[in-house]
């Protein structure tokens, strides 16, 4: 084929990792109208559970078998018609959708309640969310940045890991106890101090579908909290071709901040769910005093994203994002000491429903809840992060990058990634032989 496309953007990868080749699509989804970017717009395979978003910048970087190079290619948004196209006919590099035209005025004159659509949601979860055991096969990464007054304390650190998600579905979502296992399967990181919490857990819970219990960040009130956030509103009815979508806005008592949730007309499921908030002047988000050293931090900034996708005729979680920012202050001064930005996101490119059981028991190490993966090392396969799907990067700022290339460049951190003291290789080995053993009988 002649094709842009075969040339450039969906060409084919043999991957000396796996021996699989590869076809690859890289593109930028965007309005057609105004050309904004689309942040978060799903691209998937019609038909099967393989997928990817685009960044905040409306930027992906796709993946699939060479087996689907025939296999269909959907780009969809909330409110747009949808991009579908055989992967290897694509010549596109810069996917422009198509805006339906809003419908707020025509429906709003059937008082519909907001709030009354919100429960609807909430009580069809058994009926529209997976309540059988599934496996998620995902794309993890991690920044923490520390920025101080004191430069040599600054400093900045990136984990990225493939992983899979075990969940027995959503029927106890009410229960504190029941929570999803995390399995690790390759990892890479850059060199920085550890921390004992395990912040993909955190990112998990703010599936507040799948967590009716869960609470945002500090004093942010859960999007369900139907007592305190009283400020329910239709914002905009949104179309797509399955149907009519609402958008629906709460506001905090505070007014910091608000949350936005998408939510169908047709059989009451939440799509996607956002939480933007900002302290004011005089007003933060939460406050954490440490007495012992005479400091308090501050929760000054909080950004919130989860989205969900259908597939075998259930809603599966297909991006988590998680960011915010906190300052320290002397209790005596109130100078700022230091700020910290944390970012955590979760890709769901593969979701497995049958044979979820057998896989668990004979593929998998479950993770612990109260190790993070910076006390976590494999072996760093190169080969295999370049067929992986990920979030596609967003240029790195120059002075992020000074700091976290300050001894070493981030590839041969990669490579020369080591175990923390709290890590226990040995017993890795251990499992990973008596893997083998089971396997061979």
């Amino acid at each position: 084929m002649n094709s842009l496309c075969t040339i450039a953007f969906a060409f084919l990868m043999i991957d000396s990792f796996s021996q699989e080749e590869t076809i690859r699509i890289q593109g930028k989804v965007v309005d057609s109208q105004a050309g904004a970017s689309l942040a978060y717009a799903n691209v998937y395979l019609k038909g099967k559970s393989i997928g990817t978003v685009t960044n905040d910048l409306g930027e992906f970087d796709f993946r699939a078998p060479a087996s689907c190079m025939h296999d269909t290619l959907i780009i969809s948004y909330v409110g747009y018609r949808s991009y579908e196209s055989e992967l290897l006919k694509i010549e596109a590099t810069v996917f422009r959708l198509e805006s339906y035209p809003t419908q707020l005025q025509e429906i709003a004159v059937r008082d519909i309640s907001p709030e009354s659509i919100m429960r609807k949601a909430l009580a069809g979860i058994g009926k529209n969310y997976p309540v059988e055991p599934y496996l998620l096969k995902g794309f993890y990464r991690d920044w923490k940045v520390r920025e101080s007054i004191d430069p040599d304390s600054s400093k900045v650190s990136l984990i990225e890991a493939a992983v899979a998600i075990y969940d027995k579905g959503y029927k106890n979502a009410k229960k504190r106890s029941s929570r999803e296992e995390v399995f690790l399967e390759e990892i890479r990181r850059t060199k920085a101090p550890g921390t004992m919490y395990n912040y993909l857990y955190l990112l998990l819970e703010q599936n507040y579908v799948r967590h009716n219990w869960s609470r945002n960040l500090g004093n942010i009130y859960s999007p369900f909290d139907f007592y305190h956030l009283t400020e329910y509103k239709i914002e905009d009815i949104l179309s797509q071709e399955a149907g009519n979508v609402y958008l629906i806005s709460a506001i905090l008592p505070s007014k910091l901040g608000h949350y936005h949730f998408y939510v169908t007309a047709k059989d009451f499921v939440f799509l996607r769910i956002d939480f933007k908030g900002q302290m004011s002047s005089d007003e933060v988000l939460g406050e954490d005093p440490i007495p012992w050293i005479k400091k308090t931090h501050q929760l000054i900034f909080v950004d919130n994203t989860l989205g969900f996708r259908k597939y075998s005729d259930r809603y599966f979680p297909n991006y988590l994002k998680l960011n915010w920012k906190t300052r320290t202050l002397y209790d005596s001064t109130r100078q700022i000491t230091d700020t910290r930005e944390f970012s955590q996101e979760l890709l769901i490119n593969e979701i497995i429903t049958e044979n979820v059981e057998s896989l668990k028991k004979t593929s998998l190490f479950p993770m612990a809840l109260t190790t993070s993966l910076e006390k976590q090392v494999r072996p760093y396969h190169s080969a295999f992060w370049e067929k992986f799907n990920i979030v596609k990067e967003k240029p790195l700022e120059a002075r992020l990058k000074k700091l976290l290339e300050k001894n070493e460049k981030i590839e041969e951190q990669f490579l020369n990634q080591k175990a923390d003291s709290s890590m226990n290789g040995k017993n890795l080995k251990v499992k990973k032989s008596a893997k083998r053993k089971q396997s061979a009988k």
